[in-house]
């Protein structure tokens, strides 16, 4: 069962990863302009959707009825699995265009999916718990993706600096 769990969780994770670095290269991997991207209905429409809805009132429901949180959570990950499979048919898949800094985010992005399982794995005896994590790290993603681009940024920021004398 927590391969089953992590499989679906892994699909679901890479293909945020890929529209969140799809994202975040079309507005140029700039701060500002990523953030006023969510200003627009467009952009809201990200969060202010049923299933980020739903996953963030799942978090606060595992407390009181774990048991109900976990089956919720594999029918919304089928269900997501079903429609990332439908968008592949289709090809409406919204992923960044393939360079050396995008290949790069993308290894770094699934080893670090890959990380959390394994130790979540080692870690948690309890397929309900674990499902739990898994949760929380999926609402996470956005957030997680976005650190390690910035991350990746400050060194271009300092020697950007460096060279104009800013």
């Amino acid at each position: 069962m927590f391969s089953f769990i992590s499989t679906l969780w892994f699909i679901r994770t890479f293909r945020a990863v890929l529209f969140w670095l799809y994202l975040w290269q079309l507005k140029e991997y700039h701060i500002g302009r990523f953030l006023d991207h969510f200003r627009t209905a467009k952009g809201r429409n990200i969060f202010m959707n049923l299933f980020f809805g739903l996953k963030i009132a799942l978090i606060f429901i595992y407390f009181f009825l774990p048991l109900l949180v976990f089956f919720l959570m594999i029918i919304i990950y089928l269900f997501e699995l079903t429609k990332t499979g439908l968008d592949v048919f289709l090809r409406k898949i919204k992923k960044p265009v393939l360079t050396k800094k995008t290949a790069l985010l993308i290894c770094l992005l699934l080893s670090f999916e890959l990380i959390i399982i394994f130790e979540l794995i080692f870690r948690i005896d309890s397929i309900v718990a674990f499902s739990f994590w898994l949760l929380v790290f999926d609402v996470l993603t956005p957030l997680i993706i976005s650190a390690v681009i910035l991350f990746f940024r400050l060194p271009l920021l300092f020697k950007r600096r460096d060279f104009y004398g800013i």
